[in-house]
């Protein structure tokens, strides 16, 4: 089955910082981070979509291409006295004292960074600066996972919550809990790699934007939506025909399957000796043979040979 290869950014909605404003509260974790360039398509449908960041308290949502990629929301930044933080595997939630990312049973430390796979590309979001443990204060939000310049411009995602609520260490009164940020998903490809690959794609939702570097494209997603790949039907062998250097009008030439020596179809030159056909198979190999009648005289001669379209 034929596939071709392309490259995404997933990333998971931010973990949401605490409203509940006693001190040491750890920071909320940014949302898992992954740029693949190396993700294979085949012809269908795929749904994608983009995680929303936690609110007080909640982890942020994952965000997938599905059934192809997936990355996991950041952790919630929770974590006072013997409840535990939100969960940092692979996303970035609350962390540990030593720094490792995890559960945090205490309070009071950043929000966890995640893993961080130099062999996979996978990154979890930043740490939050969690309470003081003397002013009150909440913990913050995550910061950013990973640079990527799938847009051409090198950008941190995984960001977690923007900021933490404020407080005294009386009061222990807080603002609320601060959103985290949402995911994002992009998808970048070549749109002539594409067509030579024997592929189009249409997109539901998102923005796509044009002449990045190298001619590619990419297509954003903030909210839900999809993309399909499909096999390309518009496949075309064309060519010129000539008689005596002048170009010839009114020849016929006829396409001829390789494979088992059958006539697929007649096309006729134009006034300028051009001709095409369409709708040809892109597996397959032709050749195109001009008949001619004039004066009595009747040609035939080759005008392309093992020819693929295109």
């Amino acid at each position: 089955m034929r596939s071709i290869t392309l490259r995404a950014l997933v990333v998971g909605g931010g973990g949401g910082a605490t409203d509940d404003n006693r001190p040491r509260n750890p920071g909320s974790g940014g949302g898992q981070v992954q740029d693949v360039n190396t993700l294979r398509f085949v012809a269908g449908t795929y749904t994608v979509t983009v995680g929303a960041g936690g609110g007080n308290n909640l982890p942020g949502g994952y965000s997938e291409i599905a059934g192809v990629l997936r990355s996991i929301g950041g952790g919630a930044s929770k974590g006072i006295g013997s409840i535990p933080g939100g969960d940092g595997a692979n996303g970035g939630g609350c962390t540990t004292s030593t720094g490792i990312p995890g559960r945090s049973l205490v309070g009071g430390y950043n929000g966890g960074a995640g893993n961080n796979s130099s062999t996979t590309g996978n990154a979890g979001g930043g740490a939050g600066a969690g309470g003081d443990g003397t002013s009150g204060a909440g913990g913050g939000g995550g910061g950013p996972g990973l640079n990527s310049d799938i847009t051409d411009v090198s950008t941190a995602y995984g960001a977690g919550s923007s900021s933490g609520p404020t407080g005294t260490a009386t009061a222990n009164t807080g603002n609320g809990g601060a959103v985290g940020g949402s995911g994002i998903v992009i998808l970048r490809w070549n749109p002539t790699t594409l067509a030579n690959a024997g592929f189009t794609i249409s997109f539901t939702g998102g923005s796509t934007t044009t002449g990045l570097t190298g001619g590619d494209s990419i297509r954003t997603w903030t909210s839900s939506g999809s993309f399909t790949i499909a096999n390309r039907t518009d496949y075309t062998l064309s060519g010129n025909v000539t008689l005596n250097g002048s170009a010839l009008s009114g020849a016929t030439v006829r396409v001829i399957r390789q494979s088992d020596n059958t006539t697929v179809d007649y096309a006729t030159t134009d006034g300028s000796g051009n001709w095409s056909m369409q709708g040809v198979s892109p597996n397959e190999y032709y050749d195109c043979v001009v008949e001619y009648t004039t004066g009595g005289v009747y040609y035939n001669a080759k005008n392309q040979w093992h020819v693929a379209p295109v």
